[in-house]
């Protein structure tokens, strides 16, 4: 992972856990599924995303027999685009049908300059926003709309 890869992996964790501290909630940083083919040493920023678990600490629900069942909200970083994408209120069932084709994310497109930093000319990720940012348009979110839920069942 480049040195700006780890700078934006650090800043994320920072925000993903400032945010989950102040709800009293788990979280989890995982490679996308699609990715998980690349050997980790060369995954960027955009391969990872974040799970806030609203329910006990993180722990699943009593009765959860699978692992991708539960409930939570997602986050990950979007190079391309220069956003992050927060995935909600997606409600899921089964392993195939109409949910594979629909979701509800909001993006979230941070300040592509700060009064210290310049915009990035080198088409690579831009500066990193303030601490505190990221982590209040969390729970902003979190408190306008409703997790991901889905189960296998």
């Amino acid at each position: 992972m480049s040195g700006e890869d780890a700078g934006w992996m650090a800043y994320i964790n920072a925000e993903v856990t400032a945010a989950r501290a102040a709800k009293g909630w788990g979280c989890q940083v995982r490679r996308r599924w699609l990715v998980r083919e690349t050997p980790v040493s060369d995954s960027p920023v955009e391969d990872y995303e974040w799970k806030l678990l609203p329910h006990d600490r993180g722990a699943r629900p009593a009765g959860s027999d699978f692992a991708y069942e539960g409930v939570y909200y997602v986050l990950r970083w979007d190079t391309p685009s220069g956003k992050f994408v927060f995935q909600h209120d997606a409600h899921h069932g089964g392993d195939w049908g109409p949910h594979m084709e629909v979701e509800t994310y909001t993006e979230i497109s941070p300040p592509l300059w700060t009064a210290d930093v310049a915009p990035s000319e080198s088409g690579g990720l831009p500066p990193r926003p303030p601490a505190g940012w990221l982590r209040d348009h969390l729970l902003a979110l979190v408190s306008r709309f409703d997790p991901n839920s889905f189960c296998v069942t």
